[in-house]
């Protein structure tokens, strides 16, 4: 017997087969997702995060090319169903003119859903791939150090399938689509057609000769969310279909150094936060079609704006200190829209993310991470929490109590959700809005994701990540949810792995942004002052993956243990002391990776020692940290200066080496001395060891890559 329903966005009525019950299908209508109820309990919403089926499985991958298509009930049923639908329309109309005309906030623009089509890739041609892919860094070169780490990850997804979603479909701009396209799909423009200019930059066009180079010099670079087809760079919008200039934004904000910004998932509208005169805040929204600044809003002068982002490419959501709302714009006009109300105490970058259909966005409350419903507020799941993992001794802080200087902590002492989640720095949905994943800083980098149950999936520590100085980290979905780029370094889900990084300078800017699964563009250290794509080169990494998993003959691997060597040269204190600190450092650090220190093997780590005296310090007596100057004691002290070069050598050949300094700490808790001096210099250089960046695999042939590989 069919299964009778209605469509619940247009209201047309359809017959079902029974062998449908529970399953998603495209309304002809309207083309809107539906839901064909009957023989199993579906959920009511969309994508409801709290009400997912117990069977539901992430990673299960469809079979099916699309979504069936609804029997079409009789014509009669039609003229009787278009007839109450043009009476409902006028009453609709008449409705709509009297709440516009007493209010402008009626309803939440951020749970609405997005005028016209979304951008959708499928109709495109595929993106052109660089005549010159990345060749990867060859791991015998002794001046060329190859970035390494354990991350996370468990789950194996077949790239070139879409992972289907049980609980709502994924938008249109992740390029998977669910089914027959409307009309509107084969119209859709990602920036709009008001210019000729705007029509050039349709997604996967490339140029003749298949490069994508575009200008940086040392201005701020502005990436979209996945699937976005331009980038901002200072103030000219570059197409990354062909890499051609599309327009220059008019009128001015600070496009170098620390500057805040946001782009729209369809590339239309660009943010940026500027000073004032009059100490306010200000956002001003350009549209990059014509290049006009066509909004600027003012968070108040009591506020301090520390987020905001685009929703359904037509709003504009703020936030920050000095509220917990969120302040939701209207992108076109600057009109203030419906505000959105959170349970946190204060709203920033990296701790609240919209789903990319905002019905949902999680944030952190006064102890937790939530998920609720943007409409109604409600929360719908809680995150768990992440597990307890070691601090990694990278320096100390120094800390007060009864007006005196004592011993340190790293930032604060608990090891409870509310610090890991007090320092997120980065937090994104999938594309399909079924999980999220997060960076915290606390006790340590890590990377985290949970399901739409709030189920934590991953949870690893991110060690080798480069040390962020003046900027935070950011994290990037790969289209089919296989890994992450986090921070310029791509995660192998499966493997729990790093298995390409950038090899960045301290302190410098990291512009890397996931084209597609396939392709990375960004300003690398061999080319700093363009953008260009460097191609991720899978086939090679799966096949030293699967030699690592075999435990395959290797100069470098987890299951063959290597040798360690130290030299100590112009020693000024313990020998026995010495050598102690620094083997334990190198064990300590091989282990994140699985190796193991055994004596007599082929493959070896030689560690070469040296100190020397530095210079004679005057001693001052501090009683606070800011007490700057200090009581003068009259005594001095002598500086401790170490050198080491540490090498990883196999036969006679060096496969890989780096060079480490070390200077005496000039603050301490404890009695000043030469062996007080001396130790802070040799644990200075233990941290230093702790984030060595060395390769996990290195292959017999140089016919594989080693891991990972490394864009220099």
């Amino acid at each position: 017997m069919p299964i009778q329903f209605r469509c619940s966005n247009c209201g047309a009525a359809f017959n079902a087969p029974e062998s449908m019950a529970g399953s998603q299908a495209r309304c002809n209508g309207c083309g809107a997702i539906v839901v064909v109820p009957g023989l199993i309990p579906v959920a009511s919403e969309a994508s409801q995060w709290s009400e997912a089926p117990a069977d539901f499985d992430p990673n299960q991958r469809s079979t099916k090319p699309g979504l069936p298509k609804i029997e079409e009930v009789p014509a009669f049923v039609w003229f009787l169903l278009a007839g109450g639908a043009f009476v409902l329309f006028f009453l609709t109309v008449g409705i709509t003119l009297v709440m516009d005309a007493g209010s402008s906030v009626g309803e939440d623009p951020v749970a609405r859903r997005p005028e016209g089509a979304s951008i959708s890739p499928s109709g495109a041609t595929a993106p052109s791939t660089p005549t010159t892919p990345n060749k990867p860094t060859q791991p015998r070169s002794a001046n060329s150090p190859v970035r390494a780490s354990v991350v996370a990850g468990s789950f194996p997804i077949e790239p070139s399938e879409p992972v289907p979603s049980s609980l709502s479909p994924p938008p249109d701009r992740t390029g998977v689509k669910l089914g027959i396209p409307s009309s509107a799909d084969s119209t859709n423009d990602p920036i709009g057609s008001a210019s000729p200019a705007a029509a050039s930059v349709a997604w996967g066009g490339g140029d003749a000769d298949g490069e994508l180079r575009i200008p940086v010099d040392d201005a701020h670079v502005t990436f979209g969310p996945s699937g976005c087809p331009v980038v901002v760079v200072g103030n000219r919008v570059w197409g990354l279909g062909k890499g051609e200039l599309v327009q220059e934004l008019k009128g001015g904000y600070r496009k170098h150094g620390q500057v805040r910004t946001a782009l729209s998932a369809n590339g239309r509208w660009f943010a940026a936060q500027e000073s004032s005169k009059d100490g306010r805040d200000h956002v001003s929204v350009w549209n990059t079609t014509t290049g006009e600044k066509s909004a600027t809003v003012d968070a108040g002068k009591e506020h301090t704006v520390e987020y905001f982002s685009f929703s359904l490419d037509k709003y504009l959501v703020t936030g920050g200190r000095g509220t917990t709302q969120l302040q939701v714009w209207d992108a076109a006009s600057g009109r203030a829209m419906k505000p959105i109300d959170t349970p946190c105490d204060r709203i920033k970058q990296g701790n609240i993310a919209f789903t990319s259909d905002g019905q949902y966005f999680a944030v952190v409350d006064d102890k937790h991470l939530v998920v609720l419903k943007t409409k109604s507020k409600r929360v719908v799941a809680v995150m768990a929490s992440p597990k307890k993992i070691e601090r990694s001794n990278t320096g100390q802080s120094v800390i007060v109590r009864n007006n005196r200087v004592v011993a340190d902590t790293r930032r604060a002492t608990g090891t409870e959700s509310i610090f890991i989640f007090a320092w997120l720095q980065a937090m994104q949905f999938s594309p399909d809005n079924q999980e999220l994943a997060a960076v915290s800083t606390h006790p340590r980098p890590r990377l985290m994701c949970w399901s739409n149950r709030g189920k934590l999936a991953y949870d690893e520590p991110l060690d080798q990540l480069p040390r962020m100085a003046f900027w935070k980290h950011s994290v990037q979905w790969l289209p089919d949810r296989s890994g992450w780029v986090v921070s310029g370094s791509v995660i192998d889900r499966e493997t729990k792995r790093i298995v390409l990084g950038v090899r960045q300078q301290f302190g410098s800017d990291m512009h890397v942004y996931a084209l597609d699964k396939n392709r990375l563009l960004g300003a690398f250290p061999h080319n700093p002052d363009e953008l260009e794509v460097m191609e991720i080169p899978w086939d090679q990494i799966r096949t030293s993956l699967k030699l690592l998993e075999e435990g395959a003959p290797a100069l470098l691997s987890p299951a063959q243990p290597v040798s360690a060597h130290v030299k100590l040269t112009g020693l000024r204190g313990d020998q026995s002391e010495t050598t102690r600190i620094i083997g334990e450092a190198l064990e300590k650090r091989l282990a994140r990776d699985g190796l193991r220190i055994a004596p007599d093997q082929k493959t070896y780590f030689q560690l070469r020692f040296s100190e020397e005296a530095g210079d004679q310090l005057p001693i001052y007596e501090r009683q606070s940290p800011f007490d700057f100057r200090g009581r003068d004691t009259g005594r001095t002290a002598t500086e401790a200066k170490g050198a080491l070069i540490v090498e990883l050598i196999s036969g006679q050949e060096v496969l890989w080496r780096d060079a480490l300094t070390a200077t005496s700490s000039t603050s301490f808790s404890e009695a000043i001395n030469d062996a007080s001096v001396r130790k802070s210099m040799l644990q200075t250089l233990s941290f230093q060891i702790a984030e060595l960046n060395f390769p996990y695999f290195i292959p017999t042939s140089k016919d594989n890559v080693a891991l990972p590989v490394v864009i220099e």
